[in-house]
């Protein structure tokens, strides 16, 4: 079977509160089985809201730290990498890795793989800003990229970079200037990797 790709991206909701839907929203990932060969991406988003500045609302789960998959370092370096590149090819500051960012990219990454969904907004309405509101993150501005391909090696990193940049919505907010920090994860379920990039001002 040929590999496969899937990216979707995400701005920040318009309110203060995490679980209230963006005014804007991505068009629907298709599911699994409708991925093509090399799909172009399923979603496109603009640039990232920004919020209210009111403290991010909570929601009462959310997936622990401690749960498997373990987390692939060299993938996730090699994106956040290509990420900077871009950026200071572009004439922008290079993201900063956050401790506190990575957790929430595990956390929603390890979300995906556990209740099988490709989305910004788990089935509780979870996401990477409730998340953010769970650990007390205040932001002016923050954004999710996810992307998943079946690709062997590193070539995984860079394809799903490819695939982010070549799409509006992704490429938009890679190339944010207000965002200065991020956290990249990349995890495996089977030979599918997913890559969940959060960003913030």
């Amino acid at each position: 079977m040929s590999p496969a790709l899937d990216t979707s991206a995400e701005p920040a909701p318009t309110s203060g509160f995490s679980y209230v839907p963006p005014t804007v929203v991505t068009q629907p990932t298709p599911p699994a089985a409708a991925i093509a060969t090399i799909a172009a991406p399923s979603a496109q988003a603009p640039a990232p809201v920004e919020s209210s500045g009111e403290p991010v609302g909570t929601l009462p789960a959310a997936i622990q730290l401690s749960s498997a998959p373990a987390p692939d370092t060299a993938r996730a370096a090699a994106l956040l990498a290509d990420m900077n590149a871009a950026r200071v090819e572009a004439g922008l500051a290079a993201l900063t890795s956050d401790d506190l960012l990575v957790e929430v990219a595990l956390v929603r990454a390890r979300d995906l793989v556990a209740r099988h969904y490709f989305d910004h907004y788990g089935p509780d309405g979870g996401s990477a800003f409730s998340e953010l509101g769970l650990r007390g993150v205040r932001y002016g501005l923050a954004g999710e990229n996810l992307a998943r391909n079946n690709y062997p090696g590193p070539r995984s990193a860079t394809v799903a970079f490819d695939g982010l940049m070549a799409s509006p919505g992704h490429r938009a907010n890679i190339l944010e200037p207000r965002f200065r920090a991020a956290g990249v994860v990349a995890i495996a379920d089977g030979a599918m990797w997913y890559y969940v990039t959060v960003f913030v001002d």
